[in-house]
């Protein structure tokens, strides 16, 4: 019997790592904007959508070539890989290995890294670290 997938829901949030280990799979691995969610009506969001995200990005974070930026959560890293010309390094983090794999497949670009881990997982005492040592 095929798995099912539950249902985004606020009793099941503890699945959510299931979650979006399973969903982009069911998906063309170059599906990009539907594997993060980025549709309207259950189409993928346009590309004048998608710059417009990674302008308002830039532009809040004040983003120069000399940044250093992390990701959190950076899915499949289509707006990450996006950012990185603004960027002298980032690292895209996210605790899907699933988004992490077509990240690093689709969305290389030589200032780019990826990490597998959850967000929780890096920080001040642990992250700096991780960061350097899997960059």
């Amino acid at each position: 019997m095929e798995e099912q997938v539950p249902p985004k829901t606020v009793e099941n949030l503890r699945d959510w790592r299931r979650y979006w280990n399973t969903w982009p799979q069911q998906l063309e691995q170059t599906d990009f904007l539907r594997q993060v969610e980025r549709t309207q009506g259950g189409e993928p969001a346009n590309q004048e959508q998608l710059r417009l995200v990674v302008e308002a990005i830039s532009g809040a974070l004040a983003l120069g070539g000399g940044d250093f930026l992390v990701d959190l959560c950076c899915g499949n890293g289509l707006v990450t890989k996006q950012l990185s010309p603004a960027c002298r390094r980032i690292v895209g983090v996210d605790y899907s290995s699933t988004l992490i794999d077509v990240a690093r497949r689709y969305h290389a670009a030589a200032n780019v890294a990826y990490l597998r881990a959850a967000a929780d997982e890096i920080g001040p005492e642990r992250g700096e670290r991780r960061i350097r040592r899997k960059s």
